[in-house]
């Protein structure tokens, strides 16, 4: 079960959770202390509800995550 912190990141995009869930768990993607990262990257990306794929999800997080850690900050789109 992925850890309170990130599951509350999801609020409002439960569909992403829904279907993503069990592999953000398995390969813990997200540790617990970057559940701002995961929340600012839902706010900014926009995924389709039918077709939201685990891989098409990690690549564009880890894009994101890496751009926030390199600039050392949040992009303000």
């Amino acid at each position: 079960m992925l850890p309170q912190s990130i599951r509350h990141a999801f609020i409002g995009y439960e569909y992403i959770l829904d279907r993503l869930e069990y592999p953000l768990y398995i390969t813990q993607l997200i540790p617990e202390e970057e559940a701002g990262i995961l929340q600012s990257f839902l706010d900014k990306y926009e995924f389709d509800v039918e077709k939201v794929l685990f891989d098409e999800f990690r690549f564009h997080y880890l894009c994101y995550r890496k751009m926030v850690l390199h600039n050392q900050g949040y992009p303000s789109l």
